[in-house]
C-alpha cells in the first residue's frame, strides 16, 4: 500500500508539471493544512498552483493513524512539492459535505486534486 501511495503521489506530481525548482527545503507547516467545509474553496484555489492530496481520516481509525507518518515522510521526501490536506472525519457528520462531494465510503481515503479536479484516489489501509 505504501508503495501504491508513493506511486500515486509521484504520478500526480509528474502529471501536475511541478518542477524540482519549485520544491521547498523540507516539510513545513504550510505544506499541511486541515481542510474543512469552511476553507475548502481556498484549498481548491491552492490546487491551481500545487498538487493537493486530500486525506480523509479519523482519530479512531487505526489504519489512518498508521498512514499519517508515512504521508508526512513522503511529503518530506518530495521536498514539499505537494500539499497534504487532512479532512477530519472523527465526529459523525464532521465535514459531511466534503465526504458526500467525494463519495467517501471508508477511511483512509486519499484523493489527489489538481486545478480543483480529482485526478486520482486510493482507498484503504497501508500494509504493515
Amino acid at each position: 500500500m505504501i508503495k501504491k501511495i508513493a506511486v500515486l503521489i509521484a504520478a500526480c506530481v509528474m502529471l501536475s508539471g511541478i518542477s524540482a525548482s519549485a520544491a521547498t527545503a523540507s516539510v513545513r507547516e504550510e505544506n499541511v493544512i486541515a481542510v474543512t467545509d469552511a476553507n475548502y474553496d481556498q484549498v481548491m484555489e491552492m490546487s491551481k498552483d500545487k498538487l493537493v492530496v486530500l486525506d480523509f481520516t479519523a482519530d479512531w481509525c487505526g489504519p489512518c493513524q498508521r498512514l499519517k507518518p508515512r504521508l508526512h515522510e513522503e511529503l518530506k521526501k518530495d521536498d514539499g512539492k505537494w500539499l497534504l490536506g487532512t479532512v477530519d472525519c472523527t465526529e459523525t457528520g464532521q465535514n459531511k459535505a466534503l465526504q458526500e462531494k467525494y463519495k467517501v465510503e471508508g477511511y483512509p481515503t486519499l484523493i489527489a486534486v489538481r486545478n480543483g479536479q480529482e485526478i486520482d484516489r486510493s482507498l484503504g489501509a497501508p500494509d504493515d
